[in-house]
């Protein structure tokens, strides 16, 4: 049976976590002085806070979210309200199980995993915080909620499904092909070197200028 999280280390003090379930996103934790932030949480059928804490040994974690599909938020279950942050967009639209996108589960054990799942001890007692050193940019387009992450001193940008390499998908309810090219436009104009998106590998400033310009050709053309 393989394991539920593998690890491993990016750039500076960044790290990724693949949650080795269907569906997953990719969960990224940036350490500083013996803390954690953890950007988005997959799927999470297993403990994704006591696998964090168990492989880096620390036991102080904040966790926040690029948006709120069903395969960025599962892991949020795991931790405390004290420990979660969400942008106020975010934790808005979190309380509606209809921006969560369970429609498009495939996977019957995932579909089991957001059956019954309420998150309301995290959405009612939740306070905006300081993510200190990130950046928070609005990133309309894939929802209406999304935002990216974006790290000027390492010249890190974590995008979510706002830019990673595959395809634009930009059909849901709450989606924009208008605000997704604009989205796109501003992720070009920022001093990034390194993009850490929602799902795919680790995009350089060069491959993901090629792939904005790819994706603003698709949502010009098509209908998505």
């Amino acid at each position: 049976m393989k394991n539920e999280f593998s690890l491993k280390k990016l750039i500076n003090n960044y790290y990724l976590i693949t949650d080795n379930q269907p569906e997953a996103s990719n969960i990224f934790v940036y350490l500083n002085k013996g803390q954690a932030l953890v950007i988005d949480s997959g799927v999470s059928k297993k403990n994704l806070k006591q696998f964090i804490s168990s492989k880096f040994k620390i036991k102080k974690i904040k966790i926040t979210l690029t948006h709120v599909h069903f395969d960025h938020i599962g892991g949020l279950k795991y931790f405390k309200p004290s420990e979660v942050f969400l942008p106020k967009q975010i934790k808005n639209n979190l309380k509606n199980k209809k921006n969560w996108a369970l429609e498009y589960i495939t996977d019957k054990e995932t579909q089991k995993l957001f059956k019954n799942l309420s998150l309301n001890s995290i959405l009612y007692q939740n306070s905006e915080g300081n993510l200190k050193i990130f950046k928070i940019i609005n990133a309309l387009g894939h929802t209406n909620e999304s935002v990216m992450f974006f790290d000027k001193q390492n010249k890190v940008l974590i995008t979510g499904d706002s830019l990673y390499s595959g395809k634009p998908y930009c059909f849901f309810y709450n989606s924009s092909k208008t605000n997704f090219i604009k989205t796109l436009n501003k992720i070009k104009n920022l001093k990034f070197n390194y993009i850490l998106p929602g799902h795919g590998k680790i995009l350089n400033r060069k491959a993901a200028l090629s792939t904005i310009d790819n994706w603003i050709k698709a949502l010009k053309a098509k209908k998505l």
